[in-house]
């Protein structure tokens, strides 16, 4: 019988090779799967998977907190009266309002690395914001008026463009965008005669003003793979529908009738939060 010495050194050599090869092979594979692109065009180059999706359509939901700043002027006055501390009963302020809600946005076919887009949303602040107008009239004396504006809600839409571009494994996108608000208040005029007893009166009416809305966001999706993201947006609403308003009191037998103006112009508004696309 022929020695097998030979064959199983033989043997014991692969062996051994295959033991120290296989190991550098499988972490050359894993490197290079990790360094291999997600996807490929059509043309050979590689692609991020942001720009290498095809859908016609994506949706996306969102939780947001949002600061609101109107720029108002109001006053009330009196009729036939000359108010006792003379003219500048008009008051001017911003009001500011912290607000929470949501919004959705659909994202249109994918044009290169852009999205047309459309979206609207609403917000609403948890507690109560006025702010009012100095005392027409003096207590002492004769009846007196005083107007107030309390903040409501904001709903908004708007159309842009979504530019989204890859950074490493996550996603970066910018977003402006052109649109319409609207904004409601509660505004109400008092008017007190602490002279007569029974002329009290207390009127308050909602008004909604209409704003062109312009703005930007910026969204950042930490993992291409994990379709969540972070966002934060701004801009200015300036409005162009019901800004100038008149509320009267009620009061059928108050001859001396008061009446609040209120005059809103503007402001800024700043969103934040959280959000899901599909």
């Amino acid at each position: 019988m022929p020695d097998s010495k030979p064959a199983r050194r033989l043997l014991s050599f692969a062996l051994a090779a295959a033991f120290v090869g296989v190991p550098g092979l499988a972490r050359a594979g894993e490197e290079g799967a990790q360094a291999a692109p997600a996807a490929v065009s059509s043309s050979g180059q590689s692609v991020a998977p942001i720009l290498d999706d095809e859908r016609l359509l994506l949706f996306e939901i969102e939780a947001q907190g949002a600061y609101i700043e109107s720029q108002a002027r109001i006053s009330s006055q009196i009729r036939s009266l000359t108010p006792t501390f003379g003219p500048g009963t008009h008051q001017e302020e911003t009001l500011k309002t912290w607000n929470v809600g949501g919004g959705i946005r659909v994202l249109g076919p994918r044009y290169g690395v852009a999205r047309p887009f459309i979206q609207a949303g609403g917000v609403t602040p948890p507690g109560v914001h006025i702010f009012g107008n100095n005392v027409y009239g003096n207590p002492a004396t004769g009846p007196t008026s005083t107007a107030t504006l309390e903040y409501k809600f904001n709903i908004d839409a708007a159309l842009g463009i979504d530019v989204s571009m890859p950074l490493g494994r996550s996603v970066l996108s910018l977003r402006p965008f052109i649109g319409f608000a609207w904004d409601t208040y509660l505004a109400k005029v008092e008017y007190r005669n602490a002279l007569v007893a029974g002329q009290d009166a207390d009127t308050e009416d909602e008004i909604t003003v209409g704003s062109m809305q312009y703005g930007g966001m910026v969204a950042f999706q930490p993992l291409d793979s994990l379709p969540l993201y972070v966002f934060a947006s701004g801009g200015w609403r300036q409005p162009v529908q019901h800004d100038d308003r008149h509320v009267n009191d009620d009061f059928e037998g108050n001859t001396q009738r008061a009446t609040g103006t209120y005059k809103i112009e503007g402001g800024g508004f700043y969103r934040a939060g959280i959000g899901v696309r599909f």
